[in-house]
């Protein structure tokens, strides 16, 4: 199992879970909201749907943050890198 510094991406498993765990409080929230016309499976569909939608926003939102912290993480090892050939360049030691 990867550690979390080490998680390159959050795919569909990671949206698959959040839009499970998104759904009770959505499709609460959109059945209580939406007008009274509406029929009770119109409802809960709205509910999964926008769950699903919020669950792509956030997943869409992580793999950013884990990109740009990878684009880092690989600055700073092309930095330690550049470092120790000009070291070695120079004769210098460590």
């Amino acid at each position: 199992m990867k550690s979390i510094g080490k998680i390159e991406s959050a795919g569909w498993k990671f949206w698959i879970v959040l839009s499970v765990l998104l759904t009770a409080p959505i499709t609460w929230y959109v059945y209580f909201s939406l007008y009274d016309t509406i029929t009770r499976s119109q409802r809960i569909a709205t509910g999964l749907i926008v769950s699903m939608i919020a669950a792509a926003f956030v997943t869409v939102g992580v793999n950013e943050v884990l990109f740009r912290a990878a684009c880092r993480r690989a600055e700073a090892e092309r930095h330690t890198e550049r470092k120790k050939k000009k070291r070695k360049k120079r004769g210098e030691k460590k």
